[in-house]
């Protein structure tokens, strides 16, 4: 193998492994931030269960309130009549 094909190797075999460390950072730091935005959407996750329930609870309130005005406007008609 002649000497310059050697080096001309040697440098690209250093590229290569510049390339590579280069892929590894950026690969980590993707890594950190959809670990760090997995968080954000489990909390966020979290919160919407959590107001979901207390939306649930109020309609089922407000229904059962409701039942109860009815059933006092129905004794109220039937004591008018």
């Amino acid at each position: 193998m002649s000497e310059k094909r050697f080096e001309r190797m040697e440098d690209m075999l250093a590229q290569l492994i510049q390339m590579v460390a280069d892929t590894n950072k950026s690969f980590s730091a993707l890594e950190q931030r959809f670990e760090a935005e997995s968080e954000l959407n489990r909390l966020r996750h979290q919160e919407l269960l959590k107001e979901s329930r207390n939306l649930i609870f109020e309609v089922d309130h407000i229904r059962n309130q409701s039942a109860k005005h009815d059933a006092e406007i129905y004794k109220l008609k039937q004591l008018q009549s």
